[in-house]
C-alpha cells in the first residue's frame, strides 16, 4: 500500500484500532477511506467506494515495482 500511495501521490495515514469496534468508530469519525471489504456493511452508510489502481502487472511486481494493483485472490470456504 505504501508504494501505491507514494507512486500515485496519495496522502495516507495509518491507524490501528485495538478492537473491531475501535476500527469501525475511526472509520466513521475521521475523513478518509477506511480499509474495508465487501460484503461487510460497516461503512455502507458513509458511501465508501473502492480505490482502483492500474491493472496488475506481474513483471513489475516481480521487480519490486508495486505501482499496479495486487493480483486478485479468490476467497474460498474450506469447511
Amino acid at each position: 500500500l505504501m508504494q501505491l500511495a507514494a507512486h500515485h501521490s496519495m496522502p495516507i495515514a495509518v491507524a490501528i484500532g485495538e478492537t473491531s469496534k475501535d476500527w469501525a468508530e475511526m472509520g466513521h469519525k475521521h475523513k478518509g477511506t477506511p480499509y474495508w471489504w465487501q460484503p461487510d456493511v460497516t461503512f455502507v452508510d458513509i458511501g465508501a467506494t473502492m480505490i482502483v489502481f492500474p491493472p496488475f502487472k506481474a513483471e513489475e511486481h516481480a521487480r519490486g515495482f508495486l505501482r499496479t494493483n495486487y493480483e486478485a485472490v479468490p476467497v474460498t470456504k474450506w469447511m
